[in-house]
C-alpha cells in the first residue's frame, strides 16, 4: 500500500513538474510578453510625448498666426474706416461744389437768356436803325430840295457856307408836320405813287379829318390817296400796310 502509494506521489510529482516546467515556460512567455507590452506602452508614451509637444508647437504657431491676422485685420479695418471717412468728406465737398455748380450754371442760363433777349432787341434795333437809314438815305437825293446851299456864311462857321433849310420843297405845300404835291398830271393810282416815289414821298395816309378837311379844300379834281384793296383781300390798307380805321 505505501509502495502504491509512493508511486501515486511520485507519478503526482512527476506530473507536477511537468506543469511546473509548462508553468515555467508560460511565465517567460508572460514576461517576455509584459516586456515587449512595456516596451511598447513606453514607445507609444515615447511618440505620444512627441505628438503632444508638436501639437503644442502646431497650436502655438496657429496662436501667432491668428493673432497676427488679428491685428491685421484690425490694422485694415481702420484703414477702411479713414479711407470711408475721407470718402464720405469727399462726398460732402463734391455735393457742396455740385449746388455752387448749379448756382453758377442757373446763373449763366439766366445770363444767357437775358444775353439773348437784349441780343434780339438789339437786332430789332439795327432792323429799325436800317430802315430809318435806308429812309433818310432815299431821301438824301431830296436835301436840295428841302434845304438849298446858300453862299452866306453861318453864324456857327465863319469860313463855311450853310444851308437854308425850308420844311417843304418849292412848289409843295404844308400842313402839320406833312409836305404834300398836288399834281396836275392825270395818272392812275400804281402811276401815281410811282411819281411820288420818285419824289421821295408817297400817296397821302390821311390820320385825321383836319387833314382830310385841307387836302379836300386844296385838291380841284379827282385826287389818289395812298389807300387801295387787293383783288385777293377784301380790306381796305394804307400804303403802310395798316388798316383802314373805320369810324
Amino acid at each position: 500500500m505505501l509502495e502504491r502509494d509512493l508511486e501515486k506521489l511520485r507519478s503526482n510529482c512527476s506530473t507536477t513538474n511537468k506543469e511546473k516546467v509548462h508553468q515555467q515556460k508560460n511565465y517567460s512567455m508572460l514576461e517576455r510578453d509584459l516586456e515587449k507590452l512595456r516596451t511598447s506602452c513606453n514607445t507609444m508614451k515615447v511618440q505620444q510625448q512627441e505628438n503632444y509637444s508638436m501639437l503644442e508647437r502646431d497650436l502655438e504657431k496657429l496662436r501667432t498666426s491668428c493673432n497676427t491676422m488679428k491685428v491685421q485685420q484690425q490694422e485694415n479695418y481702420s484703414m477702411l474706416e479713414r479711407e470711408l471717412e475721407e470718402l464720405r468728406t469727399s462726398c460732402n465737398t463734391m455735393n457742396k461744389e455740385k449746388v455752387h455748380q448749379q448756382k453758377n450754371y442757373s446763373m449763366l442760363e439766366r445770363a444767357l437768356e437775358e444775353l439773348r433777349s437784349s441780343c434780339s432787341t438789339m437786332n430789332e434795333e439795327k432792323v429799325q436803325q436800317q430802315r430809318k437809314y435806308n429812309a433818310v438815305f432815299k431821301k438824301l437825293p431830296f436835301l436840295e430840295q428841302y434845304c438849298p446851299s446858300s453862299s452866306q456864311k453861318s453864324a456857327a462857321c465863319s469860313s463855311c457856307t450853310g444851308r437854308v433849310c425850308e420844311p417843304c420843297p418849292q412848289g409843295w405845300e404844308q400842313f402839320s408836320s406833312k409836305c404834300y404835291y398836288f399834281s396836275n398830271e392825270k395818272k392812275n393810282w400804281f402811276d401815281s405813287r410811282s411819281d411820288c416815289i420818285k419824289r421821295g414821298a408817297d400817296l397821302v395816309i390821311i390820320e385825321s379829318e383836319d387833314e382830310q378837311r385841307f387836302i379836300t379844300n386844296i385838291a380841284k379834281s379827282h385826287t389818289w390817296i395812298g389807300l387801295s384793296r387787293s383783288e385777293f383781300k377784301s380790306n381796305w390798307l394804307w400804303v403802310d400796310e395798316t388798316p383802314l380805321q373805320k369810324g
